[in-house]
């Protein structure tokens, strides 16, 4: 699972709220109103008194959700492959980094390493294709 500091990185949409302008049934402006640890839109109007849920809308695929959600289903499975594939390409280099110190400290021998920079090198290209 990919940290949350880090997938924020690659996150290109947001879910931007949907205001309602005017009433429906009076057509008076509308107020925000918190009600059950929750904000809604009600009617100014003190004989309609309406109550209207917020919506959130999604900047990139323009789906619609509740005013408690904060991400989109269907945006943030790419985000989380995008992050997870970028993620992986910095694992295999700090891995190459690392093997290749080792080898040269006479730690691991030629062919055990010559194992772990072939095995690095194609999980980072791999990734860096899927990209």
């Amino acid at each position: 699972m990919v940290e949350l500091e880090f997938l924020n990185e690659f996150r290109d949409y947001k879910l931007k709220l949907k205001l309602s302008k005017k009433c429906k049934i009076c057509k008076s402006s509308l107020n925000l109103h918190m009600i059950d640890g929750s904000v809604n839109q009600i009617c100014g109007n003190n004989f309609c008194r309406k109550q209207y849920n917020i919506k959130r809308e999604c900047s990139k695929c323009n789906l619609v959700y509740d005013f408690d959600d904060i991400t989109c289903k269907k945006c943030e499975v790419e985000v989380i492959r995008i992050a997870e594939l970028n993620l992986n390409i910095i694992n295999s280099d700090k891995a190459l980094k690392k093997i290749n110190r080792a080898y040269k400290a006479g730690k691991i021998n030629e062919e055990d390493w010559k194992a772990g920079v072939l095995l690095y090198k194609e999980t980072k290209e791999r990734c860096e294709r899927q990209l």
